[in-house]
């Protein structure tokens, strides 16, 4: 709860609209997710990450897209991402993704598509999914980038090694089924 709370708050006048894809997770996330305005959608957990975001995808109603997971948090400037996507066309742009890894394992960054043109956009691959623009709603479909002080992610669902540990296996049977 406190992971959810954290990214909901983090998104706090970035976003226009917060929906909650819930697929399982602890029973006092849904209240919480109430709490912070959030509209929950009722899913289901079947091993394909993008499927469960395809699903939540057709609940959106807003032009543009963050896509964010409970254990991750965005960090930037609100104002000048409403400036940099009002002007943009590309429908997808990549985000500074920062994962913080077990004390003795460090952190990395990487750029990951996370901002999207909700129209045309389509989620693909059951573990490690990638967002796809189908129709680009009549814009470039190229990928741009964001600076990180506009808009970046940070991660800590691996800090914890038994958590890293059972996720990767988690992963590993998906990418085998």
């Amino acid at each position: 709860a406190i992971t959810l709370a954290r990214c909901l708050d983090s998104v706090a006048g970035v976003v226009d609209e917060v929906l909650v894809y819930e697929n399982g997770a602890p029973a006092d996330s849904t209240p919480l997710a109430r709490n912070h305005g959030a509209t929950l959608v009722q899913g289901f957990w079947d091993d394909a990450f993008a499927r469960a975001r395809n699903d939540a995808l057709a609940a959106v109603r807003a032009d543009w897209v963050l896509s964010i997971d409970a254990d991750e948090y965005a960090e930037g400037d609100p104002a000048a991402l409403r400036s940099f996507v009002s002007g943009l066309d590309a429908a997808v742009v990549a985000l500074e993704r920062h994962d913080l890894l077990p004390d003795s394992c460090g952190s990395y960054r990487f750029r990951t598509p996370r901002l999207f043109r909700r129209a045309g956009a389509v989620w693909t691959r059951r573990v490690h999914e990638s967002v796809d623009v189908i129709d680009g709603a009549g814009r470039s479909g190229a990928l741009t980038h964001c600076d990180p002080t506009v808009l970046r992610l940070a991660h800590d669902g691996y800090v914890d090694p038994a958590s890293a540990l059972a996720k990767a296996r988690r992963n590993a049977m998906i990418g085998l089924g």
